[in-house]
């Protein structure tokens, strides 16, 4: 297959993220790989191998610039691509403008649920729809919103869980970095979606029983969410933990957070798939969450999810696995090595692909074939 892969930007995100691993993984099983992305937000640039994947960079002019529609299209049909893939609303929106009246079989992605489309958003969305052959969501509750919500029919729609490249690492690899006392850690960006002032008064809640516990928020902002940013601010400022509460911002290599960690919470009120929870149990580190998206399918134990979001509970459950650590831990391997590697990922986007891809799926006009 030749495959295209279009991304809004490559930032320190989740979608970025598994848009890297899935370029890498078909292009090392054979497949012919690019990649578009549509901003000169790039930082994770480095991390494409030109030697796999052919990376534009084609930042939009403009909200909607007909220009970088023009250039993707022609970049389908000369580069002769069967498949393109995209990433995020706007990566989802511009490969369907560009490929109508093309043979290429389109693919959409779902990151998300729960949120709402502004209605401009949502009339884009509506009456270019029909030209996605697929959608690929990354959670179970991503496929519903994309059901119910977006309006795509179920026939059309599958989930494929995000992958992680690392196996397991043994539980004293990183004991050593941890004290008797509590580190409890926040990692994502900076969004009202995320919740961290759940979080912040789960701290306070945490030192009224074991004042030695801190605090470290990782996870950049967005300039539209600058004020939710200072909102959080004062809220440290006002509930007196400014000095064990640290916000570090956007981070290339959480590992050396997550080693330090005690235990990992994720208060987010929704989700796409939660991939910092990936990574803590690659590390070695419990995870503590509120319900959200799959993260009932994704945690091995009951307990580890509250039903609530309630700072008591929460409190009460990070303390539960900072003692139960070494148990959770193997717990949380098993579940990661059955159901949650790269290649498994790969694996199943190629199946689904295969499966998609339309009779002799050159992007030629379909009118000439007519």
């Amino acid at each position: 297959m030749r495959i295209l892969f279009v991304i809004s930007g490559l930032i320190y995100g989740g979608a970025e993220t598994q848009v890297i691993r899935l370029a890498h993984g078909l292009a090392k099983k054979g497949h012919s790989v690019g990649l578009h992305v549509l901003s000169t937000s790039i930082p994770r640039l480095n991390e494409i191998d030109s030697r796999l994947v052919t990376c534009v960079v084609d930042p939009r002019k403009s909200s909607f610039d007909f220009s970088l529609i023009a250039r993707l299209r022609n970049r389908l049909l000369t580069e002769n691509f069967d498949v393109v893939i995209g990433f995020l609303y706007d990566a989802n929106l511009y490969v369907r403008l560009a490929s109508f009246g093309l043979r290429v079989t389109v693919v959409n992605t779902e990151r998300s649920s729960g949120y709402k489309l502004s209605w401009k958003n949502r009339l884009a969305h509506s009456v270019t729809r029909f030209r996605v052959d697929r959608l690929i969501a990354n959670s179970n509750t991503g496929q519903l919103h994309a059901t119910e919500y977006l309006g795509y029919s179920p026939l059309i729609c599958s989930t494929i869980w995000n992958g992680i490249d690392e196996t397991p690492v043994d539980q004293s690899v990183y004991a050593a970095e941890i004290s008797s006392g509590g580190e409890l850690l926040v990692i994502g960006r900076i969004d009202p979606a995320k919740d961290h002032g759940l979080a912040i008064r789960t701290l306070v809640e945490l030192r009224k029983r074991e004042p030695h516990w801190r605090l470290t928020i990782v996870g950049g902002e967005n300039e539209r969410d600058h004020a939710y940013a200072n909102s959080l601010r004062k809220l440290v400022e006002q509930l007196n933990v400014a000095d064990v509460v640290r916000f570090v911002g956007a981070q290339p290599n959480v590992k050396s957070y997550l080693k330090h960690a005690t235990v990992l919470l994720s208060a987010s009120l929704r989700e796409g798939f939660p991939n910092v929870v990936l990574e803590a149990m690659v590390c070695g580190v419990p995870v503590v969450s509120t319900e959200c998206s799959d993260i009932r399918q994704i945690l091995p134990l009951e307990w580890q999810v509250s039903s609530a979001r309630s700072e008591v509970q929460l409190a009460s459950m990070v303390i539960k696995a900072r003692d139960q650590r070494p148990s959770i831990v193997i717990a949380q391997s098993e579940v990661l090595s059955a159901h949650f590697s790269t290649d498994r990922m790969v694996d199943q986007y190629e199946k689904t692909l295969l499966l998609t891809i339309r009779s002799g799926s050159a992007p030629v006009l379909e009118t000439e074939n007519r």
